[in-house]
């Protein structure tokens, strides 16, 4: 544990994408995800002489179809993206597997679990009200009968398609110019969170501190893996909580 905490990160700049461009694709692959999303929605609802603005009008914010559909978009296009300007995209990903193997997980939750204890126990003892309010969000979208979509989308769609994105692609890139890591670490996790821009103040703080411990891991062993495993563990757990429990 003492290395883990205490050892030389192993991540290193490696990243072909100058990050003046990155920045910029990464809002556009985001937006072209989010509009597949909307596309497949609208293929696949409503009668066939029903006009696009019937449909949209019709679509909830939370269609299972909508965030599937934008999720998978989106992992389609980073990894497109991975391979321009000559890049390995395993490299520009961080597709690899973290020096310390199996050990490394297993630490990397280790580390977490305290951490979303305390974050939690403050969030709550502030903001009771609005931390129920954030679990609200997902309350129908969870207790849908059929949960096996909500469950795909939450605990693996979510940490993929942002993971790659953000802390793969995004980072990746800005992490490897003269602004170092821990900025450029700083300003991809207030990306992330303004993703989360529908919770509350206290939520959107919640977030960050998450997305900075996931920065905190990549750095640590050099693998997107492991936060990304982090990320579909925490989801996990929020959607048996909000499914079994609330």
């Amino acid at each position: 544990m003492r290395a883990f905490l205490r050892g030389s990160p192993t991540w290193q700049p490696g990243s072909s994408w100058p990050w003046t461009w990155a920045a910029p694709a990464a809002l556009l692959i985001f937006l072209l995800g989010q509009a597949l999303g909307i596309g497949v929605v609208v293929l696949v609802s409503g009668p066939p002489n029903a006009s696009i603005g019937e449909i949209l009008s019709q679509i909830e914010p939370l269609d299972m179809r909508l965030l599937l559909a934008g999720q998978i978009g989106t992992i389609v296009l980073t990894v497109l993206a991975a391979y321009l300007f000559r890049s390995n995209p395993t490299r520009q990903l961080r597709l690899v597997e973290p020096d310390g193997g199996l050990r490394s997980y297993v630490l990397a939750l280790l580390v977490m679990l305290p951490l979303l204890i305390t974050v939690n126990a403050v969030t709550w003892a502030v903001a009771p009200d609005a931390v129920l309010r954030d679990f609200m969000l997902f309350k129908d979208l969870v207790q849908q009968p059929n949960w096996l979509l909500p469950a795909l989308a939450i605990a693996i769609g979510a940490p993929l398609s942002e993971e790659l994105l953000f802390r793969g692609f995004l980072l990746s890139s800005v992490g490897s110019s003269r602004l170092g890591y821990w900025p450029s670490a700083t300003l991809v996790a207030l990306s992330w969170t303004m993703l989360h821009a529908s919770y509350s103040a206290i939520g959107m703080i919640e977030v960050f501190v998450i997305g900075m411990y996931l920065s905190w891991t990549l750095k640590r062993t050099g693998s997107l893996l492991v936060p990304l495993f982090c990320h579909a563990v925490y989801n996990a757990s929020l959607f048996m909580v909000l499914r079994w429990i609330a």
